[in-house]
């Protein structure tokens, strides 16, 4: 471990990953970012159980990822019941900040824990699972694998701990962990029977009854956990057409690959590749050399940035975490299986080259900040220079568009409603954003059948049923607007 913690090139890049990861999290606590699609709503919803006295996370009280929420969600629930934080934006602040700091807060306690378990390999996927993978798609702040995944390697590398014997924390962080694990969704599925094969390996080795039970233990809760979203998935036909859309997504994608920040990671696999097929230790000149590429490639997907730069085509990259993840902790298995000793030496050269990654992908997600809160920015003037109760872009002009390359896709039309209102500095809502209703047909993805008023207390932004008065905002104004724009046009007449 001394040729790991001592090396100096390792610890100037750890700090300088360190460093613009706490730049990261601060900016887009401050853009708050968290707001970004599902974001708006989740904070929308909490907002509006605060207003009646209901201090829970969300909905989704149904689905597997309610674990996850509860996590990123608590902060806030905290902050606005026990600190008395009443202030929308600051609740929004503090909501956006937990999206962006628990995972590496999770990455943190994986680095800790290498202390006492000395499994430097599983830090360096960790980390490798965090710079090539995860950031990549955080822009889709809701997404459960990205603080999921990070605490999986905390559990894996307790079940890999040996010698040393668990204490009553050490249970009590395990059974945290197994929890948590129910609310990954969907990789977990394949996880944790890995998990539960490689428990069977460790227990067979543990000569202390004691640590094989815990051993038996973690594999049992993660073997649980994946047959708990098996059963979920095959119950809900809606989840079976999620894995359908998540491939198209991938599809669509895939053309633009090269000039989106995943072209960092690919650099970063194709240096691994040279580093151990050449066999050379990382010196100074070499993390020069790699820096520079890193810095051409940046320059390029920069220069790319009018046509490529669309978080439709970042959000789908997390359908590689539900492939890559659990290979990942095969290769870890395996190397366990054949009992190869770890090479402090090596893995300490390519963790240099995933900190050199990770580094350049938080910058990248600067840049993603920066045009999230410029497309904000954006639709606060759009809303502010009408008088109008309603905002109904055509399809064609829309904020979030994909004809439009110049007003950057950063806020998506099922969420028009929800962003304009948690985004709005006055308490009576002057002008509500509407997603377009051309060529209206409710089935089509255009989510215009879920914004409706339902009576006059009540109004229905997706995905759920809202007050049109509480202590957050007025919606009165604008609800009696789309009641009568929608009569005019006859839609939603059905509800």
């Amino acid at each position: 471990m001394n040729e790991f913690l001592n090396n100096k090139i390792y610890k100037f890049l750890m700090w300088f990953f360190i460093i613009i990861s706490i730049v990261h999290v601060i900016y887009a606590t401050v853009t708050m970012r968290g707001m970004y699609l599902d974001g708006a709503f989740y904070i929308l919803d909490q907002l509006n159980r605060y207003s009646n006295g209901i201090y829970t996370i969300t909905s989704c009280s149904d689905h597997p990822r309610f674990f996850i929420l509860t996590l990123l969600q608590s902060p806030s629930i905290i902050a606005y019941s026990i600190l008395h934080i009443h202030n929308k934006f600051a609740l929004m602040m503090i909501f956006s900040c937990s999206m962006f700091l628990l995972p590496l807060l999770a990455l943190w306690w994986n680095y800790v824990l290498i202390k006492k378990t000395k499994r430097l390999d599983i830090f360096y996927w960790s980390l490798f699972s965090y710079s090539l993978i995860i950031i990549t798609f955080s822009i889709f702040s809701i997404v459960e694998c990205i603080l999921g995944s990070m605490l999986h390697f905390v559990l894996w590398n307790y079940l890999a701990m040996g010698g040393g014997k668990y204490n009553k924390r050490d249970i009590a962080l395990i059974t945290f962990l197994i929890i948590v694990m129910f609310g990954t969704f969907e990789y977990v599925i394949i996880l944790g029977l890995i998990f539960f094969i490689a428990s069977l390996l460790y227990a067979k080795q543990e000569e202390n009854i004691k640590n094989k039970a815990v051993k038996l233990y973690i594999g049992i809760g993660a073997l649980g956990a994946s047959i708990f979203n098996l059963i979920f998935v095959l119950n809900v036909p809606n989840e079976k057409w999620e894995i359908i859309r998540f491939f198209n997504e991938i599809y669509v994608t895939l053309p633009h690959i090269f000039n989106i920040n995943f072209s960092i990671s690919l650099i970063t696999i194709l240096m691994l590749c040279i580093l151990i097929y050449k066999k050379r230790k990382i010196d100074f000149k070499l993390t020069l050399l790699f820096i520079s590429l890193f810095i051409l490639n940046f320059i390029r997907i920069l220069y790319c940035i009018s046509t490529s730069l669309n978080p439709m085509y970042e959000q789908a990259l997390r359908v590689i975490a539900c492939f890559a993840l659990p290979i990942i902790f095969t290769i870890i298995l395996i190397f366990d299986i054949l009992k190869k000793e770890q090479n402090y030496i090596k893995l300490t050269n390519y963790i240099c080259i995933v900190l050199i990654c990770g580094i350049f992908q938080t910058a990248w997600q600067l840049v993603d900040t920066y045009y999230w809160n410029k497309n904000i920015q954006y639709m606060k003037s759009e809303l502010n220079k009408t008088q109008d109760l309603l905002y109904i872009p055509s399809e064609h002009e829309e904020i979030s568009s994909l004809y439009n390359s110049n007003l950057r896709r950063y806020i998506w039309h099922r969420m028009y409603a929800a962003t304009s209102i948690v985004f709005s500095e006055s308490y009576e809502q002057k002008t509500l954003l509407v997603n377009y209703d051309y060529n209206y047909e409710p089935m089509q993805g255009h989510h215009r059948e879920y914004l409706y008023v339902v009576d006059n207390t009540t109004i229905a932004i997706p995905w759920e049923k809202f007050n049109i008065k509480n202590k957050f905002w007025d919606l009165t104004k604008c609800a009696d607007a789309l009641q009568k724009y929608d009569i005019e046009h006859n839609i939603n007449q059905d509800k």
